[in-house]
């Protein structure tokens, strides 16, 4: 095999591994709730991770730092760390700044906080229901391959879920224009069902980390 030659298959191995290893690309966080989400975890063992970054996705903004899912890996948790008074702008903890745990004490001042701000709030009867059921407590991105007798299949389901409420999505990990790789995730307040995220899904190959950064395939 001639210099070129060896030149060509490299190349074409390089591209390929691009292809077979590329991972789902998030593209932005939408974040439309008055809580703020610290990325507790992040399922990416690549130099892009998050995790242990100190990331705390802010209330009322759009979190734009592209950042990949691993498949197979638990795909990411956003933890309710702290209620804002969007009047005051006063932030009330839910949890423990040095641990992220969540602090019963702290809870009940931001549930008493959000409750003051409207006389009809629900959840009357308590603030741990109130963390459970209307915040719903963590959200948690994971992924559901599909298998068909024993074979992995191209596609795979994407949920985003919190205590009460659950989206799900397909994805597809084929090549090319059949290929949908790009997510995107809004967190939302519904009236009458609390915090619920949802996730959208677009064509793309996805990506792969290359020196801390994302690159698009």
């Amino acid at each position: 095999m001639g210099l070129m030659e060896k030149i060509k298959y490299y190349v074409i191995l390089v591209c390929l591994q691009g292809y077979f290893f590329a991972a789902p690309v998030v593209q932005k966080v939408c974040n439309d709730t008055d809580f703020g989400y610290y990325i507790l975890l992040h399922g990416d063992s690549s130099e892009c991770t998050l995790h242990n970054k100190s990331i705390i996705i802010h209330p009322k903004t759009i979190f734009l730092h592209e950042f990949l899912l691993e498949k197979g890996q638990q795909g990411l948790i956003l933890r309710p760390v702290f209620y804002k008074d969007s009047s005051s702008g006063k932030i009330f903890w839910l949890v423990n700044q040095d641990t992220y745990e969540y602090d019963q004490d702290l809870v009940k001042k931001a549930y008493n906080a959000w409750k003051k701000k409207d006389s009809n709030r629900k959840y009357k009867n308590g603030y741990q229901v109130w963390l459970d059921e209307w915040i719903g407590q963590d959200i948690s991105v994971a992924f559901d391959p599909l298998e068909l007798f024993g074979y992995l299949l191209d596609l795979s389901r994407i949920r985003i879920k919190n205590f009460n409420h659950q989206h799900v999505q397909w994805l597809s990990f084929a090549k090319g224009i059949f290929s949908k790789l790009i997510l995107n995730f809004k967190i939302t307040t519904l009236s009458r069902k609390g915090i619920i995220g949802k996730v959208s899904v677009g064509h793309g190959q996805g990506g792969i980390c290359s020196n801390g950064l994302v690159e698009r395939i």
